[in-house]
């Protein structure tokens, strides 16, 4: 992924390595910075900064669109008229880092943090880690539901999910999934909307309820042959929380 922008006489290159990353990751790149002018620049703070910014805000520059996780400063003080200068960087996302969704996402902006308008930035795309994106593959593969949208809310991830058409899942509302690591265990809190079928007096109606069922999984639940994931297992185990929800027919 890559970048270029004018601040005259500079010319900055934002050169990232990739173009997603996951939760974990370590996110690559470097800043080149070219002084087109014959007098020398100050460099002094100038860098880039690893963000995470609400875009509505950006989009009217708002100076607290952004929250700032890191940052990597030049080592040297000015730029010289006519030459180029280097700076390669690295940021570290965190396990449990916030992924990239419609409302925010993840920057990497060029030069002052004190004006992150000014010089330039880039979006990071930054999806679940490589457990959780390998959970939501079995609701959608195994189970064919459908995962229709994915966001922050607080410190997990909230999926929105399609549960399929059919008389089984008839009384199924509503699906939505929050789902987080906590050290090597997978955290997931299945949030039902329902309609059930009641019979009060001799009648028969129909009434909405809610359920909520965690599950926490352990390594030796979800992984086989070292570290990769286990679908079947896991399969199973969702089939066990999704068949207590499922419409029986009446005898």
């Amino acid at each position: 992924m890559k970048g270029t922008f004018f601040q005259r006489p500079l010319e900055l290159t934002l050169n990232i390595n990739g173009e997603s990353w996951k939760q974990g990751d370590t996110i690559n790149g470097n800043l080149s910075v070219k002084n087109h002018g014959t007098e020398s620049v100050s460099l002094k703070d100038f860098g880039v900064i690893l963000s995470f910014g609400a875009v509505k805000k950006i989009k009217i520059k708002d100076p607290k669109a952004f929250t700032f996780l890191g940052e990597q400063i030049f080592k040297v003080s000015e730029i010289t008229g006519g030459s180029e200068i280097e700076l390669p960087f690295s940021f570290s996302l965190a396990e449990d880092a916030p992924i990239s969704e419609k409302s925010a996402a993840f920057y990497i902006l060029c030069g002052y943090k004190e004006k992150p308008f000014e010089n330039g930035m880039l979006e990071v795309h930054v999806l679940p880690c490589e457990i959780i994106t390998n959970l939501f593959q079995v609701f959608e593969n195994l189970l064919r539901f459908k995962v229709k949208a994915l966001k922050n809310k607080k410190d997990c991830i909230e999926a929105t999910i399609t549960v399929p058409t059919g008389k089984e899942y008839s009384s199924v509302q509503q699906l939505k999934v929050l789902v987080k690591m906590t050290g090597d265990k997978l955290n997931i809190d299945f949030n039902f909307k329902l309609k059930k079928i009641s019979f009060e007096n001799g009648v028969m109606s129909t009434k909405d309820e809610t359920l909520q069922v965690k599950r926490l999984l352990t390594p030796k639940e979800y992984l086989i042959y070292g570290d990769a994931f286990n679908q079947d297992k896991v399969f199973k185990l969702l089939q066990e929380v999704i068949e207590d929800v499922k419409v029986r027919p009446l005898i």
